[in-house]
């Protein structure tokens, strides 16, 4: 089992069927780089295919140690059943704009947006307007914290539902515009 005490360079890989795990960093150094795990998948049936992906992005080390030592099936990343085992939002499945702006605020943030729920509420607003679309786990987040969540998910309307994401913040003390 991996711990912070025995992490390093030679000993964050480790392969479960045809899958290689593997905990990496972003092209950042310091205290605001983002780790991850990345998987890379062959299924040696002759076809030389490979399936690669990376998930749980953090500048938490210690949850995607976590994570990593959770993991006891091929494929966990890439189809996402790790998910099942963590509670942390995977940052990769939020529809983040893409801009510089956006970026910076993914980077120095990244710890609290994998917990909507421990977030401030000024902190989710701002999330919210670094997001592509209303439609996110932010909004979610925030719908929840005023007991309507299950009335949310029966709205199909776009317009209806950006309506109830605006009047949940105001709810919270918030105003969107």
């Amino acid at each position: 089992m991996l711990t912070l005490e025995t992490f390093s360079e030679d000993n964050r890989t480790k392969i479960v069927g045809h899958s290689m795990y593997r905990i990496a960093t972003d092209r950042y150094t310091g205290p605001d780089s983002l780790w991850y795990i990345y998987e890379c998948y062959n299924d040696v049936k002759g076809t030389g295919e490979w399936a690669r992906s990376r998930s749980c992005f953090t500048t938490d080390l210690q949850k995607v140690i976590d994570i990593f030592n959770s993991i006891t099936a091929e494929k966990e990343i890439l189809d996402g059943t790790w998910k099942e085992k963590s509670t942390m939002l995977d940052l990769h499945s939020v529809p983040w704009r893409i801009d510089r702006a956006a970026d910076q605020f993914f980077r120095d943030n990244a710890a609290a947006l994998t917990e909507p729920e421990k977030m401030p509420v000024s902190l989710l607003s701002t999330a919210m307007t670094y997001c592509a679309t209303w439609e996110n786990p932010y909004a979610e987040e925030a719908v929840r914290r005023v007991g309507m969540l299950d009335l949310y998910h029966t709205l199909t309307d776009h317009f209806e539902r950006v309506k109830f994401i605006q009047y949940a913040f105001e709810r919270l003390g918030c105003k969107l515009i």
